[in-house]
């Protein structure tokens, strides 16, 4: 099998060793990003929000979305937030909430394109600002969308049932339990097993769970087997322990069968093509799922996997297309944070330092320009994510997906 040389550009970093070097350094027993380059991803952050800036003000804000509009640059302001200590940034993140509540996607249901995330996003906020009475009208309207879950709805994360199984796990996460009756996670949880066991026997699949969008069973973290599985991993208690080991678990076997020879994950069944390597199609939206079913289940397939994903994703990983999150550098960036904290070893902080150096040459080297460009997954917003989350490892999530 060919792979696609014209993807990404060749990888002519160095790859770690236990020597000095400009990207990592230790100090006091303690790894971290060496400080010359901390000082250049937060002047590069700096100059980006000044971009940001331009959006906010002279932009034509009809997107409220998580994915590409004003509430994925929320959630951007909410963390810069937090690492510059800064509260005229949480309130720029409530002000551009506020304003996206009249465009929330009411016909979607899923957290990153969909209400829900609009709804939840604004309910956390509020939280955050003790304002409990808006919080539980804006958790009472994500929970009144429950109602469109039903009849010819996709199960993917992208606009599926996964992406409201998120909102909700999303908030019990951010809030508290009690926020959201596990009942009702329940009840999500089990319209996605049953609409996978339906297809799974409606078109002979081994595999005891099977998804399809737009006609194709699609295997990747958007609109695939990878993210539904580890949405359903993520919220593992509300599932019994047959349905982990006789239906998540063979299916996120099924998944690791499906792997070029590259070990790169195939973008869906029958395709041939080992091309694409970024969040929403191949390795680097299935390292977060490997690493949670090693974490679940403890088997070693399971971490090996995992670690295979890095090695693709360190090799093909510097996209051509451009620096976002969904198929970009800055996504492909996370891959390593998740091998950090699955690992420890320093070689996976210093792969993730290496793509948030490539993500200095922002607009230089992309052969691609979103019609987003300032948003959380196709713009800058998702780059000055990974830019901050780098620089605190341990705690990086990828932002939308990992709770």
């Amino acid at each position: 099998m060919q792979i696609a040389t014209d993807r990404f550009y060749p990888n002519n970093y160095e790859d770690f060793r236990q020597q000095p070097n400009m990207i990592i350094h230790e100090k006091d027993n303690k790894i971290t990003l060496h400080p010359t380059l901390v000082e250049k991803l937060n002047t590069k952050i700096r100059d980006m929000l000044g971009h940001i800036g331009m959006y906010l003000k002279d932009s034509d804000r009809s997107d409220g979305s998580l994915y590409s509009g004003a509430v994925g640059i929320a959630l951007m302001f909410q963390r810069l937030a937090m690492h510059f200590n800064d509260k005229n940034m949480l309130q720029k993140a409530a002000d551009l909430v506020s304003n996206a509540l009249p465009l929330a996607h009411r016909k979607y249901i899923s957290y990153l394109i969909g209400a829900p995330g609009v709804y939840a996003t604004a309910a956390v906020l509020s939280y955050q600002n003790h304002d409990t009475k808006s919080m539980n009208q804006f958790v009472k309207k994500v929970l009144e969308l429950s109602d469109k879950l039903n009849g010819d709805v996709p199960d993917e994360i992208l606009y599926g049932r996964s992406g409201y199984l998120h909102s909700l796990l999303f908030l019990r996460h951010r809030i508290g339990n009690d926020i959201i009756d596990g009942a009702i996670v329940r009840q999500v949880v089990s319209k996605i097993l049953s609409s996978g066991q339906e297809l799974a026997r409606r078109d002979s699949w081994k595999c005891p769970l099977m998804y399809e969008w737009h006609d194709s069973y699609y295997l990747g973290a958007a609109h695939g087997l990878a993210g539904i599985m580890y949405t359903l991993l993520l919220a593992r208690e509300f599932l019994s322990e047959p349905e982990l080991n006789s239906l998540v678990r063979p299916t996120v076997d099924f998944l690791l069968q499906r792997r070029h020879p590259s070990t790169n994950l195939a973008s869906s069944i029958g395709s041939n093509s080992d091309k694409l390597v970024q969040w929403c199609h191949g390795a680097p939206g299935a390292v977060q799922l490997f690493s949670l079913a090693y974490q679940v289940f403890g088997h070693e397939k399971y971490r090996v996997a995992a670690l295979e994903c890095g090695e693709v994703t360190w090799e093909r990983g510097i996209l051509r297309k451009g620096y976002n999150l969904c198929h970009g550098v800055a996504g492909n960036g996370y891959t390593f944070l998740n091998l950090y904290q699955l690992t420890k070893d320093p070689k996976y902080l210093y792969r993730a330092g290496v793509f948030a150096d490539w993500c200095l040459t922002h607009d230089q080297k992309q052969a691609f320009v979103p019609s987003r460009p300032f948003s959380l997954y196709e713009g800058i917003a998702g780059v000055i994510f990974f830019l901050v989350d780098v620089q605190d490892p341990l705690k990086a999530k990828f932002p939308a997906y990992e709770l």
